[in-house]
């Protein structure tokens, strides 16, 4: 391939071929980025919704305890007097 025409269709043809990957790259790279970003969102919109669930169930749990806790004194009391008397 000394024909200098030849090499410079070979030149071309290849900074075509260049062309066409960095386009593949650009493109497989706005992918990426878009899809992280996505997967971020979805993750902190479950993690959002992890924490509200877990902030209900502590509201729930404290309720309970208070229930328990307004009706433990009335049996204590009545344990303690059965293990004193």
């Amino acid at each position: 391939m000394t024909d200098p025409v030849a090499k410079r269709k070979a030149i071309a043809r290849e900074e075509k071929n260049l062309a066409k990957h960095d386009a593949v790259i650009e493109h497989v790279r706005e992918r990426f980025t878009h899809e992280c970003t996505a997967a971020e969102a979805r993750m902190r919109r479950a993690f959002g919704e992890l924490r509200t669930l877990l902030d209900q169930r502590e509201a729930s749990v404290e309720q309970q305890l208070r229930q328990v806790s307004l009706q433990v004194p009335v049996s204590m009391r009545a344990c303690t007097h059965t293990r004193a008397g």
